[in-house]
């Protein structure tokens, strides 16, 4: 076996186990996270707090910090997430069967519910995935995904319904309001309709998740202690210590692209399943800005983020001006903060970092940047930068 195919199996094992599961896991709750809730979306606003209307400062955390093992911040590329991700990830420890209570942050109702079907690897069944949606008054929701199931009033109120929006379940701070099971994971998406995000420039494409123009770093939302209780856990020490998700730039590669024909953001009607296939992020890792990330969601037919060769071009210095760019493809992992050795990310901790274990280009991406924000794009797996000159009838034409 030649080190090419040796480069495409190993690749492969790590999308069938890591990726396909979750790919397909992350699609089946997605629904939670979709234009559903009828609420109108203001794509103007500002800042603003008034007498009539004080933004809510939380005082509680969704899960009691002594129980949690650490915190991903927005903006992490990975699987099905092709562009930065707009939730923050708390990861809890595995005591009591990783079954804690996740609580209210402060007085709202919720107004929208969701149980999914859950498969993992090899689509076996893995029972349901709940979300929910909460609403605190001024514009300011949360979304909580990935529980394992309800608490009992809320069960009750949902009942056997798959989908129900629209609820108006009203809910006090520290209500229990579901619980987490053994995924280990518990997603966090705050969105403040006074606030929208610069860096997402065709705002109709998000249509399909609403909350994403609004998406805030909800750190800034805690009031103290429980604000440092839950940045000591996060694995990002940089600001905006919730991380970033909008890098869209006129005139430069940074920033999300989608290809041309295929809905933008929603993806294609009649795949919505791999709706993310043909979405493509130049920005840079959630953890450490300082590293230029791709992600595409079309690489040898499975969607995969990348660390670059030699960490540029960056590219916000990428213009049209420019002419070809030809990025080299390097796969990354995370070491251990101790002792450098690769470990595995969900067992990560504060200190952490990413980093390329393996030198060996996987691929080379070739791009050139045209007015009118369009973006000509064509992968070559296996190939490095000097075995590809020019694109070929191959090539994609991506905009937004």
């Amino acid at each position: 076996m030649d080190s090419s195919t040796k480069k495409r199996l190993v690749f492969w094992l790590k999308i069938c186990v890591a990726g396909l599961g979750l790919a397909v896991l992350v699609f089946a709750g997605s629904r939670l996270f979709k234009t559903s809730l009828n609420q109108p979306i203001t794509l103007n606003a500002t800042p603003t707090q008034t007498s009539s209307c004080r933004l809510p400062k939380f005082t509680l955390s969704p899960i009691n910090p002594t129980n949690i093992d650490h915190i991903v911040p927005m903006g992490r590329m990975f699987g099905p997430h092709v562009t930065p991700t707009d939730h923050i990830y708390i990861i809890h420890d595995e005591n009591n069967g990783g079954r804690y209570p996740v609580y209210a942050l402060t007085d709202g109702q919720v107004i929208q519910a969701e149980k999914s079907s859950n498969v993992g690897a090899n689509f076996a069944p893995r029972g349901f995935d709940y979300g929910i949606w909460l609403d605190y008054g001024c514009g300011v929701k949360s979304g909580i995904g990935h529980l394992a199931e309800f608490a009992t009033g809320l069960a009750q109120t949902v009942g056997d319904k798959q989908f129900v929006a629209n609820l108006h379940y009203p809910v006090k701070k520290g209500d229990i309001i579901g619980y987490t099971g053994s995924r280990q994971c518990c997603d966090l998406s705050l969105s403040d309709e006074n606030v929208t995000l610069p860096g997402l420039i065709n705002q109709q494409t998000y249509e399909r998740e609403w909350w994403k123009l609004h998406a805030v770093d909800p750190f800034g939302y805690f009031d103290e202690p429980i604000r440092s209780q839950l940045l000591v856990k996060n694995i990002r020490t940089v600001p905006p210590l919730g991380g970033k998700i909008d890098y869209d730039t006129d005139g430069t590669l940074l920033g999300n692209w989608y290809k041309q024909g295929t809905n933008g953001y929603k993806g294609l009607d009649n795949d919505q399943a791999h709706y993310y296939k043909w979405h493509a992020a130049f920005a840079y890792n959630h953890v450490d800005p300082k590293l230029v990330e791709i992600s595409l969601g079309n690489f040898i037919d499975a969607p995969s983020a990348f660390f670059v060769k030699g960490n540029g071009p960056d590219p916000k210095d990428v213009t049209p001006e420019i002419g070809l760019v030809k990025y080299e493809l390097l796969h990354f992992g995370w070491a251990d903060s101790k002792t450098g050795v690769e470990i595995n990310e969900d067992f990560m901790h504060v200190g952490d970092y990413p980093k390329v274990f393996d030198t060996s280009t996987v691929g080379t991406v070739l791009i050139q940047l045209l007015p009118k924000r369009e973006l000509k794009l064509e992968i070559f797996p296996d190939k490095t930068a000097s075995q590809v000159d020019n694109f070929t009838s191959k090539a994609l034409l991506y905009e937004r």
